[in-house]
């Protein structure tokens, strides 16, 4: 049974703005203005908001369309995108970058605009754009600003995100670490967009297996945030990546401990809806259910999924990722009419996808196949099973350790419907990976 983490580097608060357009000592640059960057960096989003709009709604009635307008607009997509109003960030920003592609003299500006409508549309679950708007900004930030600027490494950094999020670990470690020289020689090692790239770096670390650099990187953040400002968000952030660290360690005492308190601060911090929380319930849920406690699981997997299906698009890898975690805890509860139906709306929502989520999808495909062979439905789990083993190929490689366990399981029910050749095969291929595995990590 897979129950898939929900772990996320960013949460919202990576969505780093650039300094050039979100502080100003220009003479044009309004209280208003000042007062929602102000608020933004103290994480009082909604007072960010209010002041953002009034700026916004001043310039409008005599310069709806000039640069200033733009700033501002810019500024409230940042408001909106660390409220977790992914869509309205995406407009915003949207808005700002066609203003400035019409100004002369704002190439720099559009394409920071540029960068954060990318690292919208990653939270909105839609890669495949992001990644292409992103490359672009990068392009263009590193041919204007140079490739050491603060506003490249926010670049580089959105850019690590997307890769992260599409599995992609190699490109996502290369650009983390390019962002985070960059910030810790321009903007200083005790700045907290460092500590932040510092916890999205360690999300790739975990997923490579690399837990004490993990670990490592994720203690220096969260002593540097905390230092900073104990109750902001970002601070969350990192306890949220400490407990999935640990629970992937089977540390199951402290994960349990930090992921409680990360959630502890966004109920405080974040509106009861932010997608954020639902991250939270769902890395919550899952430590639950690594410690057989199902009933807990269901409870905050049922909360993370209602605050995803509320708040983002039916196919978000958030809400399907939820789907399939729901589902594996109920399978667990014996319940399995619901299990099975939460697993097939899993896999048909990542297959219609524009932006496949294929580990959300890989894993659902495996845990129906469980189910299956469970209530000895024994044609459709070998059905289930080859389209997991297919799956997991195409996307892990022929060597992964979770491919040799989908071929033992397979083989399992291969020999009870007696096809004893079909099995052999895969129990053979099955240890040809571990042993491969065993004399290469």
């Amino acid at each position: 049974m897979r129950n898939i983490l929900g772990c996320a580097a960013t949460a919202v608060v990576l969505l780093i703005t650039s300094r050039a357009i979100f502080g100003g000592d220009g003479a044009s640059w309004k209280s208003e203005r000042a007062e929602g960057l102000r608020a933004f960096e103290q994480g009082r989003f909604s007072d960010a908001e209010k002041y953002n709009r009034r700026a916004l709604d001043a310039l409008g009635r005599s310069l709806p369309d000039s640069p200033d307008a733009a700033i501002c607009l810019h500024n409230l997509g940042a408001t909106y995108a660390a409220e977790g109003r992914y869509a309205e960030a995406a407009d915003a920003y949207g808005q700002a970058l066609r203003i400035w592609e019409k100004t002369s003299g704002y190439e720099a500006s559009a394409a920071v605009a540029q960068g954060n409508l990318g690292a919208a549309l990653q939270l909105l679950g839609r890669t495949s754009e992001a990644e292409a708007i992103e490359l672009r900004s990068l392009e263009t930030l590193e041919r204007l600003l140079g490739p050491e600027h603060p506003d490249t490494a926010t670049a580089l950094n959105n850019l690590g995100d997307i890769y992260t999020a599409r599995g992609r670990y190699t490109e996502a470690e290369t650009s983390f670490r390019r962002a985070a020289a960059i910030r810790e020689k321009v903007l200083g090692k005790n700045h907290p967009n460092t500590a932040l790239t510092w916890a999205a770096l360690s999300v790739v670390y975990r997923r490579e297996g690399k837990y004490a650099d993990a670990l490592d990187l994720l203690h220096r953040a969260l002593a540097l945030a905390e230092a900073l400002n104990p109750s902001h968000s970002r601070v969350a952030v990192i306890l949220n990546n400490l407990a999935t660290t640990y629970l992937d360690q089977g540390n199951l005492k402290e994960a349990g401990k930090l992921m409680s308190r990360a959630i502890s601060l966004w109920e405080k911090t974040l509106e009861p809806d932010h997608p954020s929380l639902s991250l939270g319930y769902m890395n919550l849920a899952s430590i639950y259910f690594s410690r057989h406690k199902y009933k807990e699981a269901a409870e905050y997997g049922r909360r993370a999924l209602a605050i995803g299906e509320s708040r983002l698009a039916p196919n978000h890898p958030q809400v399907i990722g939820g789907l399939n975690n729901l589902g594996a805890a109920l399978f667990a509860m014996h319940q399995y009419d619901e299990a099975e139906a939460l697993f097939e709306r899993a896999i048909a929502l990542s297959e219609k996808s524009r932006d496949p989520n294929y580990a959300f999808e890989t894993d659902a495909l495996r845990n129906l196949a469980d189910l299956y062979r469970l209530q000895q439905r024994d044609s459709r789990a070998t059905e289930y099973y080859r389209r997991t083993i297919e799956l997991r190929e195409q996307t892990q490689g022929a060597n992964s350790p979770q491919l040799a366990a989908d071929l033992e399981a397979y083989a399992l029910v291969l020999r009870r419907m007696q096809d004893f050749a079909g099995a052999e095969k895969a129990s053979v291929r099955a240890l040809g990976i571990q042993v491969r595995n065993t004399l290469h990590p």
